[in-house]
Protein backbone atom coordinates (compact mmCIF):
# COMPACT_ATOMS: atom_id res chain seq x y z
CA UNK A 1 0.00 0.00 0.00
CA UNK A 2 1.87 3.75 -0.99
CA UNK A 3 0.84 6.96 0.32
CA UNK A 4 -1.31 7.89 -2.13
CA UNK A 5 -4.12 5.03 -1.35
CA UNK A 6 -3.76 6.10 2.44
CA UNK A 7 -4.38 9.73 1.67
CA UNK A 8 -7.11 8.81 -0.42
CA UNK A 9 -8.52 6.37 1.88
CA UNK A 10 -8.41 9.08 4.56
CA UNK A 11 -10.41 11.35 3.10
CA UNK A 12 -13.02 9.02 1.55
CA UNK A 13 -13.66 7.71 5.17
CA UNK A 14 -13.65 11.30 6.38
CA UNK A 15 -16.48 12.37 3.82
CA UNK A 16 -18.34 9.13 4.94
CA UNK A 17 -17.77 10.36 8.58
CA UNK A 18 -19.10 13.79 8.01
CA UNK A 19 -22.27 12.55 6.87
CA UNK A 20 -24.02 12.46 10.26
CA UNK A 21 -23.62 15.98 10.63
CA UNK A 22 -23.97 17.71 7.38
CA UNK A 23 -27.17 19.44 5.91
CA UNK A 24 -28.24 17.62 2.52
CA UNK A 25 -27.25 19.80 -0.01
CA UNK A 26 -23.96 19.17 1.59
CA UNK A 27 -24.03 15.69 1.48
CA UNK A 28 -24.68 15.54 -2.04
CA UNK A 29 -21.43 17.55 -2.41
CA UNK A 30 -19.45 14.91 -0.13
CA UNK A 31 -20.81 11.87 -2.30
CA UNK A 32 -19.62 13.91 -5.54
CA UNK A 33 -16.29 13.99 -3.74
CA UNK A 34 -15.92 10.99 -3.18
CA UNK A 35 -16.80 9.24 -6.70
CA UNK A 36 -14.42 12.08 -7.76
CA UNK A 37 -11.86 10.43 -5.23
CA UNK A 38 -12.50 7.08 -5.89
CA UNK A 39 -12.13 7.52 -9.50
CA UNK A 40 -8.77 9.01 -9.07
CA UNK A 41 -7.80 6.04 -7.12
CA UNK A 42 -8.25 3.99 -9.27
CA UNK A 43 -7.31 5.19 -12.41
CA UNK A 44 -4.07 6.19 -10.92
CA UNK A 45 -3.62 2.50 -9.21
CA UNK A 46 -5.11 0.13 -11.72
CA UNK A 47 -3.87 2.36 -14.83
CA UNK A 48 -0.77 3.93 -14.00
CA UNK A 49 0.46 3.80 -17.65
CA UNK A 50 -2.06 5.84 -18.85
CA UNK A 51 -2.34 9.52 -20.28
CA UNK A 52 -3.45 12.41 -18.25
CA UNK A 53 -6.27 13.38 -20.58
CA UNK A 54 -7.36 9.26 -20.02
CA UNK A 55 -7.57 10.26 -15.70
CA UNK A 56 -9.16 13.22 -16.53
CA UNK A 57 -11.94 11.50 -18.35
CA UNK A 58 -11.96 8.66 -15.96
CA UNK A 59 -12.63 11.70 -12.84
CA UNK A 60 -15.48 13.22 -15.28
CA UNK A 61 -17.45 9.87 -15.63
CA UNK A 62 -17.10 8.95 -11.61
CA UNK A 63 -18.16 12.78 -11.04
CA UNK A 64 -20.83 11.76 -13.62
CA UNK A 65 -22.24 8.45 -11.84
CA UNK A 66 -22.11 10.64 -8.68
CA UNK A 67 -24.33 13.22 -10.36
CA UNK A 68 -26.44 10.37 -11.76
CA UNK A 69 -27.46 8.89 -8.62
CA UNK A 70 -28.22 12.11 -6.61
CA UNK A 71 -30.68 13.51 -9.59
CA UNK A 72 -32.10 9.80 -9.35
CA UNK A 73 -32.58 10.39 -6.19
CA UNK A 74 -33.70 13.76 -6.56
CA UNK A 75 -36.54 12.56 -8.89
CA UNK A 76 -38.17 10.64 -5.86
CA UNK A 77 -38.06 13.59 -4.18
CA UNK A 78 -40.33 15.09 -6.77
CA UNK A 79 -42.30 12.21 -7.89
CA UNK A 80 -45.90 12.47 -5.70
CA UNK A 81 -47.77 9.60 -6.02
CA UNK A 82 -51.38 10.21 -4.63
CA UNK A 83 -52.11 8.06 -1.28
CA UNK A 84 -48.66 6.58 -1.23
CA UNK A 85 -46.18 7.40 2.16
CA UNK A 86 -42.95 5.45 2.74
CA UNK A 87 -43.55 3.22 5.59
CA UNK A 88 -40.92 4.30 7.94
CA UNK A 89 -38.21 7.48 7.96
CA UNK A 90 -35.49 6.33 5.66
CA UNK A 91 -31.99 7.32 6.13
CA UNK A 92 -29.69 9.35 3.93
CA UNK A 93 -27.97 6.32 2.58
CA UNK A 94 -30.94 4.61 1.78
CA UNK A 95 -32.71 7.89 0.16
CA UNK A 96 -30.25 9.28 -1.49
CA UNK A 97 -27.76 5.64 -2.62
CA UNK A 98 -29.54 2.74 -1.98
CA UNK A 99 -32.92 3.78 -3.58
CA UNK A 100 -31.93 5.25 -6.77
CA UNK A 101 -29.40 2.06 -7.11
CA UNK A 102 -32.23 0.24 -6.45
CA UNK A 103 -34.60 2.13 -9.12
CA UNK A 104 -31.83 2.26 -11.94
CA UNK A 105 -31.10 -1.67 -11.66
CA UNK A 106 -34.93 -2.41 -11.83
CA UNK A 107 -35.33 0.24 -14.65
CA UNK A 108 -32.75 -1.80 -16.77
CA UNK A 109 -34.11 -5.36 -15.60
CA UNK A 110 -37.66 -4.70 -16.51
CA UNK A 111 -36.54 -3.35 -20.47
CA UNK A 112 -33.91 -6.24 -20.73
CA UNK A 113 -36.56 -8.94 -19.97
CA UNK A 114 -39.57 -7.18 -21.77
CA UNK A 115 -37.47 -7.47 -24.98
CA UNK A 116 -37.36 -11.61 -23.83
CA UNK A 117 -39.41 -14.43 -25.70
CA UNK A 118 -42.03 -14.99 -23.06
CA UNK A 119 -40.95 -18.56 -22.95
CA UNK A 120 -37.64 -17.81 -22.28
CA UNK A 121 -38.43 -15.24 -19.18
CA UNK A 122 -40.52 -18.05 -17.72
CA UNK A 123 -37.42 -20.23 -18.00
CA UNK A 124 -34.91 -18.13 -16.38
CA UNK A 125 -37.40 -17.17 -13.98
CA UNK A 126 -37.42 -20.65 -12.80
CA UNK A 127 -33.58 -21.73 -12.79
CA UNK A 128 -33.52 -18.61 -10.76
CA UNK A 129 -36.02 -19.74 -8.28
CA UNK A 130 -34.15 -22.97 -7.79
CA UNK A 131 -30.83 -21.44 -7.25
CA UNK A 132 -32.30 -18.70 -4.87
CA UNK A 133 -33.75 -22.01 -2.78
CA UNK A 134 -30.19 -22.63 -1.97
CA UNK A 135 -28.69 -20.22 -0.88
CA UNK A 136 -28.33 -20.67 3.02
CA UNK A 137 -30.35 -17.33 4.17
CA UNK A 138 -32.75 -16.60 7.20
CA UNK A 139 -36.02 -16.04 5.41
CA UNK A 140 -35.30 -19.59 3.57
CA UNK A 141 -34.92 -21.39 7.16
CA UNK A 142 -38.01 -19.62 8.32
CA UNK A 143 -39.79 -20.55 4.62
CA UNK A 144 -38.93 -24.46 4.84
CA UNK A 145 -39.85 -24.44 8.36
CA UNK A 146 -43.49 -23.16 8.22
CA UNK A 147 -43.55 -25.99 5.25
CA UNK A 148 -42.91 -28.39 7.94
CA UNK A 149 -45.21 -27.22 10.56
CA UNK A 150 -48.35 -27.37 7.55
CA UNK A 151 -47.50 -30.44 6.56
CA UNK A 152 -46.24 -32.69 9.04
CA UNK A 153 -47.12 -35.57 7.05
CA UNK A 154 -44.75 -34.87 4.52
CA UNK A 155 -41.20 -35.92 4.06
CA UNK A 156 -38.16 -34.09 4.39
CA UNK A 157 -37.19 -34.59 1.12
CA UNK A 158 -40.89 -33.88 0.07
CA UNK A 159 -40.85 -30.58 2.08
CA UNK A 160 -37.88 -29.23 0.20
CA UNK A 161 -39.29 -29.85 -3.32
CA UNK A 162 -42.20 -27.78 -2.17
CA UNK A 163 -39.94 -25.17 -1.26
CA UNK A 164 -37.78 -25.26 -4.13
CA UNK A 165 -40.60 -24.94 -6.40
CA UNK A 166 -42.19 -22.43 -4.80
CA UNK A 167 -39.31 -20.30 -5.29
CA UNK A 168 -39.39 -21.33 -8.98
CA UNK A 169 -43.00 -20.11 -8.93
CA UNK A 170 -42.23 -16.43 -7.70
CA UNK A 171 -39.29 -15.94 -9.81
CA UNK A 172 -41.50 -16.93 -12.95
CA UNK A 173 -43.69 -14.61 -12.21
CA UNK A 174 -41.11 -11.80 -11.37
CA UNK A 175 -39.80 -12.63 -15.15
CA UNK A 176 -43.23 -12.77 -16.49
CA UNK A 177 -44.51 -9.07 -14.87
CA UNK A 178 -42.33 -7.45 -17.99
CA UNK A 179 -43.36 -9.60 -20.61
CA UNK A 180 -46.93 -9.24 -18.91
CA UNK A 181 -48.35 -6.76 -21.84
CA UNK A 182 -47.71 -9.53 -24.53
CA UNK A 183 -49.45 -12.66 -22.61
CA UNK A 184 -53.02 -10.40 -22.40
CA UNK A 185 -52.70 -9.51 -25.96
CA UNK A 186 -52.12 -13.87 -26.72
CA UNK A 187 -54.65 -14.34 -23.98
CA UNK A 188 -56.31 -17.31 -25.75
CA UNK A 189 -52.86 -18.85 -26.09
CA UNK A 190 -51.23 -18.78 -22.65
CA UNK A 191 -54.77 -18.17 -20.27
CA UNK A 192 -57.66 -19.90 -19.22
CA UNK A 193 -60.37 -19.60 -17.25
CA UNK A 194 -62.54 -21.67 -14.82
CA UNK A 195 -65.48 -20.81 -13.15
CA UNK A 196 -65.96 -17.54 -15.16
CA UNK A 197 -69.45 -18.60 -14.79
CA UNK A 198 -69.92 -16.88 -11.35
CA UNK A 199 -69.11 -13.47 -12.86
CA UNK A 200 -72.11 -13.38 -15.28
CA UNK A 201 -74.27 -11.98 -12.50
CA UNK A 202 -71.83 -9.46 -11.06
CA UNK A 203 -72.05 -6.64 -13.19
CA UNK A 204 -73.35 -3.49 -11.82
CA UNK A 205 -73.01 -4.90 -8.88
CA UNK A 206 -70.68 -4.34 -5.24
CA UNK A 207 -67.84 -7.00 -5.53
CA UNK A 208 -64.83 -7.92 -3.19
CA UNK A 209 -62.62 -10.18 -5.22
CA UNK A 210 -60.29 -11.89 -2.61
CA UNK A 211 -56.90 -13.42 -3.64
CA UNK A 212 -53.53 -14.78 -2.31
CA UNK A 213 -50.35 -14.50 -3.81
CA UNK A 214 -50.30 -17.63 -5.46
CA UNK A 215 -49.15 -18.34 -8.94
CA UNK A 216 -49.18 -15.14 -10.43
CA UNK A 217 -51.29 -12.15 -9.02
CA UNK A 218 -51.09 -10.23 -12.11
CA UNK A 219 -53.14 -11.92 -14.05
CA UNK A 220 -56.16 -11.64 -11.26
CA UNK A 221 -56.96 -8.87 -13.62
CA UNK A 222 -57.61 -10.50 -16.98
CA UNK A 223 -60.81 -11.82 -15.34
CA UNK A 224 -62.11 -7.54 -15.22
CA UNK A 225 -60.64 -6.74 -19.09
CA UNK A 226 -61.82 -10.29 -20.20
CA UNK A 227 -65.44 -9.49 -18.64
CA UNK A 228 -65.76 -5.60 -19.09
CA UNK A 229 -66.16 -5.12 -15.54
CA UNK A 230 -64.81 -2.20 -13.99
CA UNK A 231 -62.13 -2.93 -11.16
CA UNK A 232 -59.97 -1.67 -8.47
CA UNK A 233 -57.23 -3.12 -6.74
CA UNK A 234 -55.44 -2.29 -3.22
CA UNK A 235 -52.16 -3.00 -3.10
CA UNK A 236 -48.89 -2.28 -0.66
CA UNK A 237 -46.59 -0.44 -2.40
CA UNK A 238 -42.79 -0.95 -1.82
CA UNK A 239 -40.56 1.76 0.41
CA UNK A 240 -38.58 2.97 -2.57
CA UNK A 241 -40.78 5.94 -4.09
CA UNK A 242 -39.15 4.99 -7.50
CA UNK A 243 -40.02 1.64 -7.98
CA UNK A 244 -43.10 2.50 -6.11
CA UNK A 245 -43.85 4.11 -10.18
CA UNK A 246 -42.53 1.04 -11.99
CA UNK A 247 -44.45 -1.20 -9.90
CA UNK A 248 -47.78 1.19 -10.68
CA UNK A 249 -46.57 0.75 -14.29
CA UNK A 250 -46.86 -3.07 -13.94
CA UNK A 251 -49.74 -3.30 -12.18
CA UNK A 252 -51.82 -1.39 -15.08
CA UNK A 253 -50.86 -3.54 -17.58
CA UNK A 254 -53.90 -5.06 -17.92
CA UNK A 255 -55.88 -1.19 -18.38
CA UNK A 256 -58.69 -2.08 -16.71
CA UNK A 257 -57.42 -1.65 -13.03
CA UNK A 258 -57.36 1.36 -10.71
CA UNK A 259 -54.45 0.78 -7.80
CA UNK A 260 -55.21 2.14 -4.28
CA UNK A 261 -52.86 2.46 -1.78
CA UNK A 262 -53.35 0.77 1.84
CA UNK A 263 -53.93 3.24 4.78
CA UNK A 264 -57.09 5.89 5.13
CA UNK A 265 -56.91 7.21 1.98
CA UNK A 266 -57.27 3.55 0.20
CA UNK A 267 -59.82 2.95 2.31
CA UNK A 268 -61.66 6.17 1.35
CA UNK A 269 -61.39 5.28 -2.79
CA UNK A 270 -62.27 1.64 -1.64
CA UNK A 271 -65.33 2.23 -0.24
CA UNK A 272 -66.45 5.02 -3.33
CA UNK A 273 -65.35 2.17 -5.69
CA UNK A 274 -67.88 -0.28 -3.94
CA UNK A 275 -70.50 2.68 -3.84
CA UNK A 276 -70.12 3.02 -7.53
CA UNK A 277 -70.79 -0.98 -7.72
CA UNK A 278 -67.37 -1.31 -8.93
CA UNK A 279 -64.83 -4.43 -8.05
CA UNK A 280 -62.64 -3.81 -5.51
CA UNK A 281 -59.60 -6.72 -5.20
CA UNK A 282 -57.81 -7.20 -2.18
CA UNK A 283 -54.72 -9.61 -0.97
CA UNK A 284 -56.01 -11.45 2.08
CA UNK A 285 -53.11 -13.79 3.28
CA UNK A 286 -50.69 -11.76 4.25
CA UNK A 287 -50.33 -11.00 8.51
CA UNK A 288 -51.95 -7.69 10.35
CA UNK A 289 -50.58 -7.40 13.42
CA UNK A 290 -52.17 -4.03 14.35
CA UNK A 291 -55.55 -2.70 16.18
CA UNK A 292 -58.94 -4.33 15.15
CA UNK A 293 -56.83 -7.37 12.83
CA UNK A 294 -58.92 -10.86 13.15
CA UNK A 295 -57.55 -13.40 15.63
CA UNK A 296 -57.98 -15.98 13.03
CA UNK A 297 -56.28 -19.48 12.35
CA UNK A 298 -54.30 -20.26 9.03
CA UNK A 299 -53.46 -24.61 9.11
CA UNK A 300 -54.48 -24.73 12.71
CA UNK A 301 -52.05 -22.34 13.85
CA UNK A 302 -52.38 -18.58 14.89
CA UNK A 303 -52.98 -16.05 11.83
CA UNK A 304 -53.92 -12.48 12.78
CA UNK A 305 -55.83 -11.36 9.52
CA UNK A 306 -56.65 -7.47 8.24
CA UNK A 307 -60.23 -7.44 8.67
CA UNK A 308 -60.87 -4.77 5.49
CA UNK A 309 -62.01 -7.58 3.22
CA UNK A 310 -64.72 -8.62 5.17
CA UNK A 311 -65.87 -5.25 6.66
CA UNK A 312 -66.38 -3.47 3.17
CA UNK A 313 -68.29 -6.60 2.15
CA UNK A 314 -70.59 -6.35 5.09
CA UNK A 315 -71.01 -2.51 5.07
CA UNK A 316 -71.69 -2.21 1.36
CA UNK A 317 -73.59 -5.95 0.86
CA UNK A 318 -71.33 -6.76 -1.41
CA UNK A 319 -70.61 -10.38 -3.14
CA UNK A 320 -67.12 -11.79 -2.11
CA UNK A 321 -65.34 -13.76 -4.64
CA UNK A 322 -62.31 -16.36 -4.31
CA UNK A 323 -59.95 -15.97 -7.50
CA UNK A 324 -56.07 -17.68 -7.67
CA UNK A 325 -53.97 -18.33 -10.19
CA UNK A 326 -52.51 -21.52 -10.86
CA UNK A 327 -49.28 -21.32 -13.04
CA UNK A 328 -49.50 -24.28 -15.82
CA UNK A 329 -46.05 -25.60 -17.75
CA UNK A 330 -45.28 -23.59 -21.25
CA UNK A 331 -45.91 -20.35 -19.31
CA UNK A 332 -49.14 -20.68 -19.31
CA UNK A 333 -51.90 -20.39 -16.69
CA UNK A 334 -55.43 -21.00 -15.19
CA UNK A 335 -57.62 -18.83 -13.49
CA UNK A 336 -59.58 -20.37 -11.06
CA UNK A 337 -62.85 -18.65 -9.60
CA UNK A 338 -64.63 -19.96 -6.80
CA UNK A 339 -68.75 -19.64 -5.75
CA UNK A 340 -69.04 -16.28 -4.75
CA UNK A 341 -70.98 -15.93 -1.01
CA UNK A 342 -72.06 -13.19 1.00
CA UNK A 343 -70.77 -12.02 4.30
CA UNK A 344 -73.10 -13.29 6.55
CA UNK A 345 -72.48 -13.72 9.77
CA UNK A 346 -69.76 -11.43 12.66
CA UNK A 347 -66.38 -10.64 10.88
CA UNK A 348 -64.29 -13.77 12.80
CA UNK A 349 -66.85 -16.44 11.17
CA UNK A 350 -66.98 -14.82 7.13
CA UNK A 351 -62.45 -13.69 7.88
CA UNK A 352 -62.09 -18.16 8.99
CA UNK A 353 -64.26 -18.72 6.13
CA UNK A 354 -61.88 -17.04 3.84
CA UNK A 355 -59.18 -18.12 5.58
CA UNK A 356 -59.84 -21.53 5.16
CA UNK A 357 -60.05 -20.86 1.40
CA UNK A 358 -57.03 -19.89 0.51
CA UNK A 359 -55.93 -23.00 3.26
CA UNK A 360 -57.56 -25.17 0.40
CA UNK A 361 -56.03 -23.84 -2.27
CA UNK A 362 -52.08 -24.07 -0.32
CA UNK A 363 -53.04 -27.97 0.07
CA UNK A 364 -53.81 -28.63 -3.21
CA UNK A 365 -50.75 -27.08 -4.71
CA UNK A 366 -48.58 -25.85 -1.94
CA UNK A 367 -45.81 -24.85 -4.18
CA UNK A 368 -48.04 -22.11 -5.81
CA UNK A 369 -48.32 -20.25 -2.58
CA UNK A 370 -45.68 -17.46 -1.78
CA UNK A 371 -43.75 -18.94 1.29
CA UNK A 372 -41.45 -16.79 1.86
CA UNK A 373 -43.39 -14.05 3.59
CA UNK A 374 -44.24 -13.64 7.55
CA UNK A 375 -47.65 -14.90 7.67
CA UNK A 376 -47.67 -16.17 11.20
CA UNK A 377 -45.38 -14.01 12.74
CA UNK A 378 -42.62 -14.56 15.12
CA UNK A 379 -44.26 -17.08 17.34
Amino acid sequence: MNCNSIVYGVFIFSMYVAWVRCSARQKSVHIISMFYLAGSYIAMNFAPDVSGKFIFYFRCASVAVGLALLAVAALSKIVQLPGVKVSRKQDFFTTWFSNPVQAIFGFFFYMFVKALPIKFASKIGEGAGRFCAKLNMPVNKKALENIRKCFPEKTEEECRKIFSDSWSVFLRFVFEVPVMQRIYKHSDKYISVEGEKYLDDLHEKPVVVVFAHYGNVSLVPFLFTKNEIKGNGIFRYPNNRLMSWFFLKMASVSGSISPIPKGDAGTRLAMKALIRKEALMIAVDQRFESAGSLDLKFFGRRAATAPGAVKLAKAFDAQIVPVHVVQLPQSKYKIVVDKPFSAEGDDTTVGQKINDIVEEWVRKNPKQWFWLHKRWGRN
